[in-house]
C-alpha cells in the first residue's frame, strides 16, 4: 500500500491527501543520487528511475 508520508487529516479523521510515502522516499534518494555523482548525467531521467527503483526497494523492505 502506498500510503501518506504526511497525511492532512479531516474533521472525521479521514486521511484525505498528502505526498506519499514513495514520492518522499524517491526525493530522498534522488537527493543523495545527485549529491553523490561528480559528474552530472545529461539525461535526468536515469536519476529519477533510480530514485523511483530505491523507493520501491524501501517499501519492500517495509513489508519485511
Amino acid at each position: 500500500m502506498n500510503e501518506f508520508a504526511f497525511p492532512h487529516v479531516n474533521f472525521v479523521g479521514q486521511k484525505i491527501s498528502g505526498m506519499t510515502l514513495r514520492d518522499y522516499f524517491a526525493g530522498q534518494a534522488m537527493q543523495a543520487l545527485i549529491t553523490r555523482e561528480t559528474k552530472m548525467i545529461p539525461d535526468p531521467s536515469v536519476y529519477a528511475g533510480a530514485a523511483y527503483d530505491l523507493a520501491d526497494a524501501m517499501l519492500d523492505a517495509r513489508k519485511k
